[in-house]
C-alpha cells in the first residue's frame, strides 16, 4: 500500500501545487505579513505543528483520488478571501506561504509591510531576508508580469534535538 502510494504522490503534490499557483489571490502587505507570523509560530527546528496554524483559522485542503481521501507529502492550508495560500511539507520544518499581486508595483508594498512587521536581515540576489523572532524569512518576487506573486519561506533557525 506504502509504495502504490509513493507511485501516486508526487502526481497528487504536483495538481495540488499548480492548481494553487493557477488561482494564486491577491493578496495585501499586512494579509501576508500575518500569514508569516503564523507560519512562524507554528515551525521550530524539527518541523512545522499544522494545529498551530488551524488554531490560527487556517483550513488544510483536503486530497482526493477516485473519490477516496488520500494523505500528501504537502499540505495546503487556506483562510479568509484575500489571504494567501500556506504550504508544508511533512519532512521538512519549512512554511512557505505564497500569494498573488494585484500588480508588479505592489511587491514595494509588500516589501515596506515586511520592513514594518519583521527585523531585515539584508538581501542577495533579488532575495530579502527578514528574521520573526527566531524565524528566518526569505521572500522572493515570483510569477510573470501578467500575473506577478510572491513566497516567503519561514524556517526557525536553532538546533535540532
Amino acid at each position: 500500500m506504502r509504495k502504490a502510494f509513493a507511485l501516486f504522490a508526487p502526481a497528487v503534490i504536483l495538481a495540488g501545487a499548480s492548481a494553487a499557483s493557477a488561482a494564486l489571490p491577491a493578496v495585501g502587505g499586512g494579509s501576508a505579513a500575518s500569514a508569516v507570523r503564523d507560519c512562524a509560530a507554528a515551525t521550530s527546528p524539527e518541523t512545522v505543528d499544522p494545529d498551530v496554524l488551524i488554531q490560527r483559522g487556517w483550513k488544510a485542503a483536503q486530497y482526493e483520488r477516485d473519490g477516496e481521501k488520500v494523505e500528501a507529502e504537502l499540505a495546503i492550508f487556506g483562510k479568509e478571501r484575500g489571504a494567501p495560500i500556506v504550504m508544508l511539507s511533512k519532512d521538512a520544518a519549512v512554511c512557505v506561504v505564497v500569494g498573488g499581486l494585484s500588480s508588479s508595483a505592489a511587491f514595494g508594498e509588500l516589501r515596506s509591510s515586511f520592513g514594518e512587521a519583521f527585523t531585515s536581515a539584508g538581501s542577495k540576489g533579488g532575495d530579502l531576508r527578514y528574521m520573526a523572532g527566531r524565524d528566518f524569512v526569505l521572500l522572493k518576487p515570483t510569477g510573470s508580469k501578467q500575473e506577478p506573486a510572491f513566497r516567503a519561506t519561514v524556517v526557525e533557525l536553532g538546533e535540532k534535538k
